[in-house]
């Protein structure tokens, strides 16, 4: 289906984009997510896989938070960007 909408299509070998400095976070949210296909495809803008953006989302739905190693650079923008799909974004420490 990627093929068809002009995107290559994903292999096992693909790894995300793990450049930048890595920052743990706590993403909260107090009402339904807005957007959540959106959120998974800006969560793999933060060095989070597929699988990984899709898990964080159920956490997220379940308990209405979830505590995430994402990695900020240029290219992926600013953590409170995801403040646009319905979360409240809390920076909870850096990785050594």
């Amino acid at each position: 289906m990627r093929e068809r909408l002009g995107r290559p299509a994903r292999t096992s070998d693909d790894r995300p984009d793990r450049s930048g400095t890595p920052v743990f976070v706590e993403l909260r949210a107090d009402r339904p997510l807005a957007r959540p296909v959106s959120l998974a495809q800006a969560l793999e803008g933060f060095g989070l896989d597929l699988e990984q953006a899709h898990r964080a989302l159920d956490t997220i739905k379940a308990r209405r938070h979830a505590r995430l190693e994402l990695y900020v650079s240029e290219r992926s923008g600013p953590l409170e960007a995801l403040e646009a799909f319905g979360l409240a974004v809390r920076r909870v420490g850096s990785a050594p």
